[in-house]
């Protein structure tokens, strides 16, 4: 088994004693140094060169943040995972856009600390629940936008990779996750990345990819944990009991988590008729039924707070 060097960073000689003990508990990890701040990372991973880094955020001298950033300047294939106690915008969209590949809480389970390290060691991204959720509410938020930009050259090339890395697991899924990418890339994480890495993009694709991913999941995750008690099966489809809370994001995975499970055709239904479907549903002016037709010969009525989805009679499975 491949062995994974450990530099552990943390100012509390008791964490880094305990975590120590835990790891090297592991068969296939080694903790090969420890620091109590941010000047001394920088300098043992120069020394060093460990596989993984376990970094705190609040430290003397020198914070995890800006210590991130001066390792990826030695080595911008450096593996970071960040170990905090906070949780807090600032600290979680600095340090991933600093070039950390991770973010855990300190109070993850110790097993999920252990896969964490194993996925940044493979170039994958691992984020906390807390973390995950703060990054679907970011990308939820309405976006002020006369008319659409077009995307860049770079953009694009961005989003190729994406929809490449993604295919295996995306099965027959609509272009949502793509959008959704598309829309979080280019308003959040690109702009970062442009200034962080430069020319040296290609690396920061590799962890945007991963996190693209992981997010992905998480979506899904909670449509799944939704429709076990919103969905209710009618005469030729399905119901849908429509809270006003839930966001846009897991309406949509909802929506072709339903669409797949009905076994209706996915190919013809793109992103803008699936967005203005959201619309109407999450328009909480809009008290008044509505119906309309959607590809596929599906029909759709809105009595609010019920979605109901039925197949026309008569057309093919």
């Amino acid at each position: 088994m491949e062995m994974i060097r450990i530099l552990l960073v943390d100012d509390h000689p008791v964490v880094r004693k305990g975590i120590r003990a835990m790891l090297e508990s592991e068969q296939g990890m080694q903790v090969v140094g420890e620091c109590a701040d941010g000047e001394q990372a920088v300098r043992q991973y120069a020394a060093l060169r460990p596989d993984v880094v376990l970094m705190d955020l609040v430290m003397p001298n020198m914070d995890g943040i800006a210590a991130i950033r001066r390792i990826m300047e030695l080595d911008n294939a450096a593996r970071i995972l960040v170990l905090t106690s906070f949780s807090t915008d600032d600290k979680v969209f600095s340090a991933l856009q600093a070039g950390a590949a991770g973010y855990l809480l300190k109070d993850s389970d110790p097993d999920d600390l252990l896969r964490a390290i194993r996925q940044v060691q493979r170039g994958e991204s691992s984020l906390h629940p807390a973390v995950a959720r703060k990054l679907l509410s970011e990308m939820s938020q309405p976006r002020p936008s006369a008319e659409p930009d077009p995307l860049t050259e770079r953009e694009k090339e961005v989003l190729a990779y994406l929809e490449a890395c993604g295919q295996p697991y995306r099965e027959d899924r609509t272009n949502i996750q793509l959008e959704f990418r598309r829309n979080w890339l280019r308003h959040q994480l690109l702009p970062q990345v442009e200034q962080q890495y430069g020319l040296q993009v290609r690396q920061a694709i590799l962890r945007l990819a991963s996190i693209a991913r992981q997010t992905d999941e998480y979506l899904t995750q909670q449509a799944e944990h939704w429709l076990q008690t919103a969905s209710r099966a009618v005469p030729g489809g399905v119901e849908l009991h429509i809270p006003p809370d839930i966001s846009p994001p897991v309406l949509h995975a909802a929506l072709a988590l339903t669409w797949k499970q009905q076994g209706w055709p996915l190919q013809d239904f793109s992103f803008e008729k699936w967005g203005q479907l959201v619309a109407v549903v999450r328009d909480a002016s809009r008290q008044s039924p509505a119906s309309w037709d959607l590809p596929g010969r599906v029909h759709a009525d809105w009595a609010p707070p019920v979605l109901r989805l039925t197949r026309l009679w008569g057309m093919r499975r």
